[in-house]
């Protein structure tokens, strides 16, 4: 089902409001030590300074973990913070890292499957989709699993579809892309609902939403 000329000018409208403030990366970013370095390496300037704060990040996380074990928040964003760093360096480092984080991912999401708005498909289908085919795990059949997965368990979170839309935007499924943006776009309002600790992400919902929104293919 494709998105007619009205529903994208619908949802510009609806986007318009947010963007006003949402244009600008200075969200609320969560109290708690460890989120609050995720997110701050995601506005930092330049590759060294993400990559220190990451490190900074990953520390105070790991930390957390260790005396929380059994906890899916403090265990998510472990893992979060580690894909990021495998993510940001792709190096040899990243090629160790990211075997084990996928064996760890796939205990979590089996353990923790809804939580963080089923976050523990999400981390996993992005180290499917960021990590190298042939000389590691990456792999887009599985990427686009565990964000399916992922948008079965929350439908009512933004992220899981841009993360599937994302997908097949970028490997040439143009119209099943439009056919998961037009579902998204049936959520009336949901650019102004609160989503926690995801709160930060928001700026990189709408720009790829109004991307999307704007763009020919579609």
């Amino acid at each position: 089902m494709g998105i007619s000329k009205s529903r994208i000018a619908f949802g510009m409208f609806v986007l318009g409001a947010s963007f006003a403030v949402a244009s600008v990366p200075t969200r609320e970013i969560p109290d708690n030590e460890g989120r609050a370095l995720f997110f701050r390496a995601r506005l930092e300037g330049t590759r060294s300074l993400r990559e220190e704060t990451l490190v900074k990040a990953l520390q105070v996380n790991e930390k957390e973990a260790a005396k929380n074990p059994a906890d899916p928040e403090t265990q998510f964003w472990r893992l979060s913070t580690l894909g990021e760093l495998a993510h940001l360096r792709k190096n040899f480092w990243s090629l160790r890292v990211i075997r084990k984080l996928e064996g760890e991912l796939n205990g979590y999401v089996a353990r923790f499957p809804s939580h963080a708005f089923a976050g523990g498909y999400r981390r996993l289908g992005q180290l499917y989709q960021d990590a190298p085919r042939f000389i590691s795990v990456g792999s887009t059949k599985k990427a686009e699993e565990c964000y399916r997965r992922a948008l079965a368990l929350a439908p009512e979170f933004p992220g899981n579809h841009i993360a599937l839309i994302d997908l097949l935007w970028q490997t040439g499924r143009v119209p099943e892309a439009k056919e998961v943006l037009a579902n998204l776009m049936k959520m009336k309002g949901w650019a102004e609902r609160q989503y926690g600790e995801f709160e930060p992400f928001k700026v990189e919902w709408e720009t790829k939403v109004k991307t999307w929104l704007t763009s020919e293919k579609f």
